[in-house]
């Protein structure tokens, strides 16, 4: 199987995307698809027979008629092309500077996209004059049916109104009909469509023309708001440098900078790649990817990430990575994917989608039969007029435009804050956290290891050190690094050394057996120790099955958890502490950060086991969070209802399983995190309730009359109208700053 990514423009909302993906879902040749609306892609993995781009845009546009497709980004080429044109000027006349730019290598394209923009400018107007006039011969007809009652002058009147209504909804009318040609019969097009021409049918041309004409405007509001709030989005999470400046003075696409190779970046300009200052001091933004507001200093020999702005002065940078392979490059890969995978609620929507229409139509017809055919109140014509307010009133874009359109922002907004959720179905589980387990060392506390005390039995102080430090510099542990770091006189050569997880390390020098450890290992190796009862990590030295002392090993907790625990107590949020260490050290921290339940004295095994009882014995409906560091967090991540890995992408294994990433060590994200996840649940069941009680209430008033031939009126609000308020609402997950629940 091989996957493939395409990139799109015409296909215009969410809606739109998920009848696309159902489409190529259905092909025989495709193991998996996904349209994602906010990075403009499709992303196929196909078992057999790949389908050529012509094969695929024709496949699409049974759906959205307009859809272009391209293997690489050139539509976002042609947006640049555009945007450059009206900033300078016609083509013609700076050609001069356009050589200049970005596009120079690629003139004669953009040549043909300054002529798409021309010929889309043209449309427009045309667009523009057509709507002009239809209005104006719709005030014509008005005013020569309602004022001059000559029976000819009516007729006139009408022959305007379907001129009118002609020139208003021919958009409308051209894509439903190329929908129908294409086997897309059952769209909200038809049901607009359905309704306003029986309007005309029934000689109600006045409400004909305002259904089209209050659509058309709620269309146009809509499509506003929905591309200041894709735009707004997208703005969170582009990083993208396209071109980066070489110490040679030339310019390239940064796609072609090698490693090794040494970069400028001027004041204002974000860091396009990963690298080592080589000259230069100056501040850095790294809001973006870390979610720290202050800024950071930096200068020569200090690591610098992409996607990060330089404030102050010039910096020449040494790049250690390629493009692809980037810190911008894997955020934004991460939350692509993160909007492909979609949340219960999402899920539900596109289904319940693609059988709405039909059933609509089914229960307007039925509607139609019982009010013309049972009860005598109603005439034919109000039968029909109750029937089309139900159609129109019936159009379900609120919900599958402004659903998805809330989990993108939910994701987008907390990766303003440097949290990258990996998928609305996880902004979801997010706002239904009830519990959150930690790893203590490295997640609540710095993971700095530091020896606060050595206490030598029965052997002098060199002696001790040349064993425990000879031994410790064979391990990578954390407390094993604090250790190697002291002094010794001699360093030991140990052989035959191995670690023991959860316990400790064993080696041999002169075939005498070295074993430094828990307590644990001690009694399993029934060696007869001194026990401390001092707060710490204690780690005993043990030779030739006889403890010679032991040190004892303090860590500090971050500043940041503190904050982080307050807040999550104050939004009911249970915490526990799970952790290998000592009852002790874990005790003393959970007193520190006011956590109530401690398990300690877990091995890896135990404590996957201890989070499985957890998940098991958890309230219905409720999600457990794990928040681990380490490689030895992994299992543990990857079994919770939302696995969070915590300090950046440095660790490529925690990272992979996990669910969220915190870009830095700030605890604090996470409760801002799950703030905004709280919120974009109400913000989307705010949206949910709203729509649909505006579309039962004008049901409920189009299906009994009561406003006659004006419920058309009403059905057009609970249709764009709903919809262009919820995408409004929607828009308020982007600016939540997370301070309220």
């Amino acid at each position: 199987m091989k996957t493939y990514e395409y990139y799109f423009k015409g296909i215009d909302c969410p809606n739109c995307a998920a009848k696309v993906e159902h489409l190529l879902s259905k092909l025989d040749n495709v193991e998996e698809v996904r349209v994602n609306f906010l990075s403009k892609k499709i992303i196929i993995t196909y078992k057999d027979n790949i389908l050529d781009l012509i094969e695929l845009e024709e496949i699409i546009r049974k759906i959205e008629p307009d859809a272009e497709i391209s293997l690489d980004d050139e539509f976002e080429h042609h947006e640049s092309c555009h945007e450059h044109e009206h900033n300078h000027g016609c083509c013609h006349e700076h050609g001069e500077h356009d050589h200049e730019c970005c596009c120079h290598e690629h003139s004669e394209h953009h040549h043909e996209c300054c002529h798409e923009h021309h010929k889309c400018c043209g449309k427009k107007i045309i667009s523009v004059v057509l709507f002009v006039l239809g209005l104006c011969l719709g005030i014509t007809a008005l005013i020569l049916s309602t004022i001059l009652k000559d029976s000819n002058v009516v007729v006139i009147g009408r022959v305007f109104y379907i001129i009118s209504y002609l020139l208003l909804a021919y958009k409308i009318i051209i894509k439903s009909i190329k929908n129908i040609i294409k086997g897309n019969i059952f769209d909200e097009n038809l049901l607009m469509i359905i309704a306003s021409v029986g309007a005309l049918i029934i000689n109600e041309g006045l409400e004909a023309i305002l259904v089209v004409l209050l659509y058309t405007i709620g269309e146009y509001f809509q499509d506003l708001a929905l591309g200041e709030s894709t735009d707004a989005i997208s703005k969170l999470i582009e990083l993208k440098v396209d071109v980066t400046h070489l110490d040679n003075g030339e310019d390239v696409l940064t796609k072609d900078v090698k490693v090794g190779d040494v970069i400028v970046v001027k004041v204002g300009e974000r860091i396009p790649l990963d690298g080592v200052i080589k000259d230069g001091v100056s501040t850095l933004d790294t809001k973006v990817i870390t979610g720290e507001s202050m800024p950071q200093d930096v200068g020569v020999g200090d690591e610098v990430l992409s996607g990060c702005i330089n404030l102050s002065s010039v910096l020449y940078i040494e790049v250690t990575t390629l493009l692809n392979e980037s810190t911008t490059s894997k955020i934004i890969k991460m939350v692509e994917l993160a909007s492909n995978k979609k949340s219960k609620t999402e899920e539900f929507i596109t289904k319940f989608a693609r059988i709405y229409t039909p059933i609509v139509l089914i229960l307007a017809c039925f509607v139609f039969l019982v009010e013309w055919l049972l009860i005598d109140k109603f005439s034919l014509n109000d039968a029909l007029n109750n029937c089309f307010v139900f159609l129109v009133s019936s159009c379900p874009c609120a919900l599958v435009i402004s659903i998805p359109l809330a989990m993108y922002g939910g994701i987008g907004r907390c990766s303003s804050f440097g949290v990258l959720v990996k998928g609305g179905n996880y902004v979801e589980a997010l706002s239904k956290t009830k519990l959150i387990c930690f790893d203590k060392t490295g997640t609540l506390t710095k993971g700095n290891f530091k020896v606060s005390k050595i206490c030598p039995i029965n052997i002098n102080l060199d002696e001790f050190m040349n064993y425990l430090v000879s031994i410790e510099l064979m391990s990578n542990h954390p407390i094993a690094k604090s250790i190697s770091k002291l002094e010794c006189n001699e360093k030991l050569n140990i052989n035959n050394v191995r670690e023991l997880p959860g316990f400790g390390i064993i080696g041999y020098y002169n075939n005498i057996e070295i074993l430094v450890g828990n307590y644990e290992l001690m009694v399993n190796n029934n060696i007869e120790i001194v026990n401390c009862k001092e707060t710490g990590s204690v780690l005993y030295l043990a030779i030739d099955k006889r403890c010679y002392g032991y040190v004892l090993i303090v860590d500090e907790i971050k500043e940041e958890a503190y904050e982080m625990i307050n807040g999550l107590n104050k939004l009911n949020i249970e915490c526990v502490i799970l952790t290998g260490d000592n009852y002790a050290t874990a005790n003393d921290v959970a007193s520190k950060l006011n956590i109530n339940k401690v398990y300690a004295k877990l091995l890896p095994s135990d404590k996957l086991e201890k989070l499985e009882n957890i998940i098991k014995n958890k309230e219905k409906n409720t999600s457990v969070v794990y928040v681990g560091d380490g490689i030895n967090d992994t299992p543990s991540i990857k079994l919770a209802d939302v696995g969070v890995a915590i300090g950046g992408l440095g660790n490529d294994e925690a990272v992979e399983v996990s669910d969220v990433v915190l870009l830095n060590n700030n605890m604090n994200n996470l409760t801002k995190a799950i703030k905004i996840s709280k919120f974009t649940k109400r913000i989307l069941t705010w949206n949910i309730i709203f729509a649909l009680g505006v579309k039962f209430i004008a049901l409920i008033i189009g299906t009994l009359g009561i406003l006659g031939s004006y419920g058309m009126l009403l059905g057009v609000f609970a249709d764009v109208g709903v919809c262009l308020i919820t995408i409004l609402n929607t828009l308020r997950i982007l600016k939540y700053g997370g301070k309220n629940e």
